[in-house]
């Protein structure tokens, strides 16, 4: 049976809090489609906990995305509790995405690939996870010519069933059903006792140590005119402030963390877990102004981090951070100025301008103070 490896100690009645308050953690879980994957706690942001089946203990669902129904390159993972220990059951994904509903103790996920309609039913029961039937759809043309006919096919469990068959249990357990909506995992773990002013505090020293670095390499490049400027937001909403690091050239008009061109990249990150500053972004060494890279624009109220490279045209790449770690995966990707797409598709200039302000909160960035230490 598959084992959550962070250890949990948790009544019933809220034994998934320290999964949602925790990015730490791995799951060794049964995959939907044959065989078992591992998979991380730290990328999943949303949930939904749900009594399915009537018994008082809740189910918790992690999903990567809010959406009900989930895209390719998004997974749920089911998880239970039985015999007070934490129980992973499904890890639910899809080339062709889908969605997960519940209905009469059970629940259904429906995907649909290559022509075919998918529903994988499963029973809930003293924190066990039973399979109820695997139904299938194929409908499609087949033969050629004056052969050429359109037929459905209906399998329960692989093996062909009559179309009563099949509608009686997409009836029973999917028509009707209830989609799952997901809310926002609020991480509450990292920092519970910190106020924002000894979270500043605990910042002090790196930013001393940053400030040092960049003068070393500066001056190993013959650099001068650069100062260490730093803004403290909290970027993901949790409740604690990151700490956002950049040596930048004092002349300059505006020091906002919107504001970067990518020559001479030295944006750094930070965030505080369990009352240690941890690196979010780093490049590891000092960049000098000719060097050009991929710049770090942080936003006002806004959890995307622009880690884009061109500027004619200029392309937004936007990676989220969220729970304190940021994606690896891109989340919305702009070409604006000669060119307008929108996630690699052609698109008007309004159209880009309207996503971009909306994820930049109009590109309004925290103001950077000058450091004097």
């Amino acid at each position: 049976m598959a084992v959550f490896i962070t250890k949990v100690d948790v009544r019933a009645s809220n034994w998934y809090d320290s999964i949602l308050n925790s990015t730490s953690g791995t799951f060794k879980v049964k995959n939907i489609s044959g065989g078992t994957v591992t998979a991380y706690r730290k990328n999943y942001s949303y949930y939904k906990a749900i009594d399915i089946n009537g018994d008082g203990v809740k189910e918790l669902f992690l999903s990567t995305t809010k959406s009900s129904f989930y895209a390719y390159g998004d997974s749920i993972i089911l998880l239970s509790y039985k015999n007070k220990k934490v129980t992973p059951l499904l890890y639910i994904s899809s080339s062709g995405g889908g969605e997960v509903l519940y209905k009469n103790n059970a629940i259904c996920h429906y995907h649909r690939i290559a022509g075919a309609d998918w529903y994988d039913i499963y029973q809930l029961k003293n924190g066990t996870l039973k399979s109820v039937a695997k139904l299938r759809r194929i409908h499609d043309y087949f033969g050629s010519g004056k052969n050429l006919t359109y037929q459905e096919i209906f399998y329960k469990n692989d093996v062909k069933c009559s179309k009563s068959t099949y509608n009686s249990y997409v009836k029973k357990y999917y028509t009707g059903g209830k989609k799952l909506t997901y809310s926002v995992i609020k991480y509450k773990e990292q920092n519970p006792n910190l106020s924002k002013t000894a979270q500043h505090k605990l910042y002090q020293n790196t930013i001393k140590n940053y400030n040092k670095k960049m003068k070393k390499g500066a001056a190993q490049w013959g650099e001068s005119g650069y100062a260490t400027y730093y803004a403290f937001a909290d970027i993901d909403k949790n409740g604690t402030d990151e700490l956002i690091l950049r040596y930048e050239y004092i002349g300059q008009n505006n020091h906002k963390t919107n504001i970067d061109s990518g020559y001479g990249e030295n944006t750094y990150i930070y965030t505080i877990k369990n009352g240690k500053v941890k690196t979010v972004l780093s490049s590891g060494e000092y960049s000098p102004a000719f060097a050009h890279e991929n710049f770090v624009r942080v936003y006002k109220n806004s959890n995307l981090i622009n880690r884009g490279f061109s500027h004619e045209p200029t392309d937004d790449i936007f990676y989220k951070y969220s729970n304190g770690v940021l994606s690896s995966k891109r989340s919305l990707s702009l070409t604006r100025g000669s060119l307008w797409t929108i996630n690699g598709k052609k698109s008007t200039r309004q159209a880009c301008m309207n996503i971009f302000n909306k994820a930049t909160n109009n590109d309004t960035g925290y103001s950077m103070k000058r450091y004097n230490g």
